[in-house]
């Protein structure tokens, strides 16, 4: 989606628009997301809030598009937790998106180019 009408009311009190084709529950998620929830207060000018917020929306239906054409979706942080025990040949590329959000770890892997090179050929 490029153009946000649909969802946004050009108010920063109330940005979502009333009959913005979301549940309440995701409006509130998204506002959470982009404004710090628990870790602290962010603030934005309205047009970055809702151009972030149409991101997210966007990388929520690629995710969804890409699901229905069959692709495997990994999740990154679960990738570098499977990388510092296996190499690429030996990870499940198949693995179901809950249990790589139950065995991965917080921290980032920063490959070398040398073995992103290797693991992209894999893939």
């Amino acid at each position: 989606m490029v153009d946000g009408e649909l969802f946004f009311s050009g108010s920063p009190d109330e940005p979502f628009r009333v009959d913005a084709p979301m549940s309440m529950s995701y409006r509130e998620y998204i506002t959470e997301w982009l404004t710090g929830g628990d870790i602290g207060k962010v603030e934005y000018t309205l047009p970055t809030f809702e151009h972030k917020a149409l991101s997210l929306l966007n990388e929520q239906l690629l995710g969804i598009r890409l699901r229905a054409l069959g692709c495997h979706l990994i999740d990154v942080t679960w990738l570098s937790t499977m990388l510092r025990h296996k190499s690429s040949l030996e990870i499940s590329w198949t693995t179901s998106w809950r249990e790589q959000l139950a065995n991965r770890d917080g921290d980032a892997l920063i490959l070398p180019d040398d073995q992103r090179a290797g693991l992209l050929s894999t893939v």
